[in-house]
């Protein structure tokens, strides 16, 4: 059953990505942008400090665009950003059009590089309490089982998953999954790589079983298997080998449950 139905819902919602942008600074707009964000507060962010969220998700050729609707909004206001390890930016993917089987490989092409993309998403983020990996809380792999052999996205509806690097509470709240391992760093091309990283895991994984995507892995070997889903980033990523063999590991008690 595709996910909408199981939201009560008659059809799909348009859109592939919402984005949630967390920052700390001065200077911050206060007030929603363009009517394309709204702007809101946090309680986990400290002093000055805003998240802009997407009022409706965009389609994957509009990432760029509104983006930069919102670097263009704080450079008017001269916002200054200060990193900090409390902010970070979720990526919403919409996924009320798949099925529960192709949720469970996206999720599972997603573990087999989590080790490799968190890295690159900044190392205050590696094991980053707001973000942890499947590492980090190897517990949330139950629930996954749980989804996986009721085929309901409601027993994914738990606050015990929701600050994983991947939320999949997001999928009973929303019908998406929310990435939030990405810190926050809004200079041009950042986010929008990441997204696009994000758009080819779920691409790579929509025609494939889950024990079908660890059986490509392990046939091809961990780079080749690499290459074929996110080839376009290595430079980016610098695959470790080590990396996504951990990553492997920990996708395959999830695929294989599903087999």
């Amino acid at each position: 059953m595709k996910v909408f139905k199981q939201l009560g819902l008659e059809e799909a919602i348009g859109g592939e990505v919402g984005i949630e942008v967390e920052v700390e600074g001065r200077n911050l707009p206060r007030v929603d942008i363009g009517g394309i964000w709204r702007t809101t507060t946090d309680g986990s962010l400290r002093g000055e400090s805003r998240e802009f969220v997407l009022y409706d998700p965009c389609e994957r050729d509009q990432v760029g665009r509104v983006l930069e609707i919102l670097r263009g909004r704080l450079e008017e206001h001269d916002s200054e950003v200060i990193p900090s390890n409390r902010c970070g930016v979720h990526v919403h993917i919409n996924c009320q059009n798949l099925t529960t089987t192709q949720v469970v490989s996206f999720i599972t092409t997603y573990m087999c590089l989590e080790e490799v993309l968190v890295k690159w998403c900044g190392q205050e983020r590696v094991g980053n309490l707001f973000c942890l990996r499947t590492s980090d809380a190897e517990g949330m792999v139950k629930y996954i089982h749980r989804f996986i052999r009721t085929g309901s996205i409601h027993q994914l509806y738990t606050d015990r998953i929701r600050y994983a690097s991947v939320n999949m509470k997001a999928l009973p709240n929303y019908g998406s999954l929310e990435f939030r391992a990405m810190r926050s760093d809004l200079t041009p091309g950042v986010i929008e790589k990441w997204v696009a990283m994000l758009l080819a895991i779920k691409d790579y994984s929509l025609d494939k079983r889950p024990d079908e995507i660890i059986g490509q892995f392990s046939m091809k070997g961990p780079q080749d298997f690499f290459n074929d889903v996110l080839g376009d980033f290595r430079e980016d990523l610098n695959p470790q080998e080590e990396d996504l063999t951990i990553g492997m590991r920990n996708a395959q008690e999830v695929a294989f449950y599903a087999a």
